[in-house]
């Protein structure tokens, strides 16, 4: 029975009648043990009519057992696996071990798991319960909170329930929680009262009761069979505690104590259980000399029932408070106990962790089978079971060589399952143990890495080269792609100059065999030359690089990014332009990972370009994917390219708000190069929002700062933008500085384009300004970007308008304001529309563009539709659910006023490019 929870019970209504009208949902229940998390489920289950309910409970002795959760919870779904996508069906039956392994993206299990919830939905709505998800192995919950996260317009509800602070600390970021406290008083008194206890005590008794329990359900209840009434009253009068709170725990192993001897042990077995399976039990249970016959006096207590071949204990309390209140030497032979039972049952992973529990001391034989199930774990993309394999085996491995190489390979399979601070934590571990400079290296260089990515970059910086130098003469094949790695926090961490000197020695490192090693070398030192303002050297090696990377005829997803990398670098545009389907469809059909890397590249892109709408639409989704998966790296550079669009719409509290949350991570983890492209960003929007002191002030810091780290980058070259301000402000000869400044290091940077912005700067600052212009609009033909050409145009036909030529002031002004409201630059286009006023022009109202009011989602699913796929193709690209992708596009066509593909398709038949593979140009 129920008691109280009014609110809580509202909000489990309101889930599931919102996923029975086809919205979506989830809602996390917390609290701590026995406050009422599994009755709220029972409640919701009873609550389901007509739904398919689908459940998993987090087992503690199963959190290592790699998607024991997800298997458990799908189970009953597979009769659906055929409908959806045949990658993501092959990918969750390798993960639940019904084909051969593969290596695949562990979050394209997510994508898995989301198809198949949604496609069961199709039949009738569906409710899926997760109970003490704290204790989900890490592989089952990432996936559930993967789906979970992208379920929108289907007939879904999730309803997880987990503990805080305990287990895995099952990651509520982004999901609805609701945190439980205990029963009011008189929800307690009547739960007492329902437990035979309270109609028989006083007021004052029940109030001391529910000051002890804190109104704690469970504790309530469990009085009833603990303390009499008598002992009740007769407590207040003793000096001991209440056996509540805390010690519930204490009082079902003090019940168990009663019990019969047989009984304990087969207690203790079923509590260190990784299964509820009653025919494993009970072959544990027969290696003892005893049977499930041993388990009936519990059942009668009510500590366990014994029903449909399983064996279930009546809380998971129960099951913690006898395993972790019995001896360890009992303990260790249920576990032997057990694995003997798994052996015959062919159950090979869970038998080495009950070994594992069992040995005394170091034992390799169950080291090396830990380490066998973490190989097979990695194969099904389990880092996080794998780590916990490994770290196992470490523990039990008597020679020290094999327990560093176990404790480093789980270090990286931790780092690979999304646990840094672990991984960091095991190298903290292994580096006492190295004896020699190759084994120190390894463990420096894999920190390194792991820092680089979630730390300090000076911090990893040294890590990397410490690591280098110790094998940079024995192994030069084995020191050259540390100092590949080493580069990138270098050039962060503001170093421009050392990290080209490292790129250059990881080159003379480096046979040139045209192996992969070669090319990463040459794209790396590519990069690092065009960053440190030697393009001219930079060409030959990128053209090189670029003709390996594209001489296979089907060239990877990495080859392909490293190639559109290179042409970017070498302002090629329009064919890293070409390669971006392939990329794209390359990256979706290898998963959330993947697809993370080649969206942000194809943001980077879109930005530069002033493909502003598809920018957005890219950036979000891939926002979206890096907060699934936790990057917060990447989520910074993303919130960076995106506050560049803010910043020309002149959106100034979404563009602050991103750079805000920038600016802390580039603090965090010492990203000099991108808290400069910070204050730039903030520089444009100052500019764009015409406060021209604070606009110059912050450009110019940036000017000085990224010139004294000698830093050639395009992101970072706030020069043009200073000039403009500086000439606004009356400031002439000091933007004329500038621009001398400017015309080598743009030169230098980024040749094409900055020549356009030196042609415009100069316009803006000479009397023959004319052909100034002109030559700028002809450059930015080479490097096409939509919102400096408008800026050209504008400044151009400023300059026309106050030389008293208002006709082709006129012409200019028209070109610049299309561009401008196509890229919904408001405070540009404000800017042009007052210019075109002052010359004559009469304005009518704006027209509205294709795409204008859609959200980024609602484009993604726009742009998807208009190429011709199907609303299943789109769903599995964008890894969301097709009845998401039918909600958004009905959403498109009542915008955009349209009512069939056929009339989205002309609306966005702007010319793309095609998705076949180009060669080397």
């Amino acid at each position: 029975m129920l008691f109280g929870r009014a609110t809580e019970r509202a909000r489990i209504e309101r889930l599931l009648d919102d996923a029975r009208a086809g919205r979506s949902g989830v809602l996390v229940l917390r609290g701590e043990p026995g406050i009422g998390k599994t009755t709220l489920l029972r409640h919701a289950r009873d609550l389901a009519e007509a739904m398919t309910v689908v459940t998993a409970t987090g087992v503690e002795a199963e959190a290592e057992v790699e998607y024991s959760g997800l298997l458990e919870l799908t189970r009953p779904l597979l009769h659906v696996l055929d409908e959806i996508p045949v990658h993501q069906a092959d990918a969750l039956r390798d993960a639940l071990g019904m084909a051969p392994p593969t290596t695949r993206d562990p979050f394209a299990i997510g994508a898995a798991l989301l198809s198949l919830v949604a496609a069961v939905a199709e039949e009738r709505p569906c409710l899926v319960l997760v109970d003490d998800g704290h204790w989900l192995d890490r592989a089952s919950a990432d996936a559930l909170r993967f789906a979970a996260r992208r379920l929108f317009a289907d007939r879904v509800a999730f309803l997880f329930a987990v503990r805080v602070h305990e287990g895995f600390s099952f990651d509520t970021d982004g999901l609805a929680t609701l945190d439980l406290t205990g029963l009011g008083e008189d929800e307690a008194s009547d739960l007492l009262g329902h437990a035979g206890v309270g109609d028989h005590l006083p007021e004052e008794v029940l109030q001391d009761v529910y000051a002890a329990t804190a109104g704690n359900p469970l504790a309530l209840t469990e009085l009833g069979g603990l303390l009499t009434p008598a002992e009740l009253a007769a407590w207040r009068l003793r000096v001991e505690p209440l056996p509540v709170g805390g010690a519930v725990q204490e009082a079902f192993a003090r019940r168990a104590g009663s019990l019969p001897a047989a009984t304990r042990t087969a207690l203790i077995v079923s509590a260190a259980a990784s299964t509820s399976e009653a025919a494993v039990i009970d072959g544990a249970l027969r290696a003892l000399g005893l049977s499930l016959k041993a388990l009936e006096p519990a059942e009668d207590v009510g500590l366990v029932s014994i029903t449909a071949g399983e064996v279930a204990f009546r809380h998971p309390l129960v099951r913690s408070a006898i395993h972790h209140s019995a001896p360890m030497s009992e303990r260790r032979a249920a576990h032997a106990a057990l694995a003997d039972a798994l052996a015959r049952s062919g159950q090979e992973d869970r038998r080495a962790w009950h070994l594992a529990a069992a040995a005394l001391g170091a034992d390799e034989s169950v080291a090396a089978m830990l380490d066998s199930m973490a190989a097979r774990s990695q194969e099904r993309g389990a880092h996080a079971a794998a780590a916990t394999a490994l770290e196992q085996a470490a523990r039990l491995t008597p020679d020290e060589s094999s327990r560093l190489d176990r404790l480093v390979r789980a270090a990286e399979a931790g780092w690979l399952g999304g646990s840094p601070k672990s991984a960091l934590a095991l190298l903290e571990e292994a580096l006492p143990l190295c004896d020699d400079d190759p084994s120190r290296s390894r463990v420096l260089a894999l920190h390194g890495r792991i820092e680089g990515e979630v730390g300090e970059q000076g911090w990893a910086r040294d890590l990397l080269l410490e690591a280098a130098s110790l094998v940079q003469d024995s192994d030069p094949s084995a020191a050259a792609p540390i100092l590949l790695l080493a580069t990138t926090p270098l050039y962060f961490g503001g170093d421009v100059a050392g990290s080209l000197a490292t790129a250059e020695r990881a080159r003379s490192l480096v046979p040139r065999d045209e192996g992969p090693l070669d090319t990463r070398a040459d794209v790396v030192l590519g990069w690092a030359l065009s960053h440190a303002g030697r393009g001219s050297e930079a060409e030959p090696v990128l053209v090189g690089a670029l003709e390996k990377l594209l001489a296979d005829s089907r060239p990877s997803q990495p080859a392909l990014q490293n190639a559109r990398l290179v042409l970017d670098i070498l302002e090629r545009m329009p064919e890293a332009h070409r390669l971006g389907p392939a990329v794209d469809a390359l990256a979706r059909a290898n998963g959330p990972v993947a697809l993370l890397g080649a969206l942000e590249q194809e943001t980077r892109f879109l930005v530069r370009a002033g493909e502003w709408r598809r920018a957005v639409a890219s950036g979000e989704e891939a926002l979206d994917i890096g907060s699934a998966l936790g990057h917060v790296v990447d989520q910074a550079r993303l919130h960076v390219l995106l506050a560049v669009v803010d910043a020309g719409r002149g959106d100034e509290p979404s563009c602050r708000a991103r750079l805000a949350e920038v600016a802390e991570s580039a603090e965090r983890h010492g990203l000099e190069v991108l808290a400069a492209t910070v204050d730039a960003v903030r520089g444009l929007l100052e500019l764009g929002l015409g406060r021209l002191e604070p606009a110059a002030a912050t450009l110019e810091a940036v000017a000085t700062r990224s010139e004294a780290h000698g830093l050639f980058a395009r992101d970072v070259t706030p020069e043009p933008d200073l000039v403009q301000a500086l000439v606004a402000l009356g400031r002439e000869d000091e933007a004329r500085g500038w621009l001398e400044a400017y015309e080598l290091r743009g030169s230098r940077a980024s040749p094409r384009w900055g020549a356009a912005l030196v042609s415009r700067c100069r316009g803006i600052l000479e009397e023959g300004f004319e052909s100034h212009f002109l030559e700028a609009l002809e450059l930015h033909q080479a490097v096409p970007d939509r919102f400096q050409e408008a800026r050209t145009l504008l400044a151009f036909g400023e300059r026309l308008r106050r030389a008293a030529k208002k006709r082709e002031a006129r012409e200019r002004l028209r070109q610049a304001l299309e561009s401008f409201e196509q890229l919904d630059a408001e405070p540009w286009v404000k800017r042009t529309r007052r210019e075109l006023r002052a010359t004559g022009e009469k304005l009518g109202r704006r027209s509205a563009e294709s795409g204008d009011d859609l959200t980024p989602q609602e484009l993604q699913v726009a742009l998807q539709v208009a190429e011709g796929r199907t609303n299943r193709d789109v769903a599995a690209a964008l890894f969301l659910s097709p009845k998401t992708v039918e909600f958004h596009l009905a959403r498109v066509y009542r915008k955009l006023d349209i009512s069939s593909r056929a009339e989205l398709i002309r609306r966005f038949a702007e010319a793309r490019p095609s998705a076949e593979v180009v060669g080397t140009p």
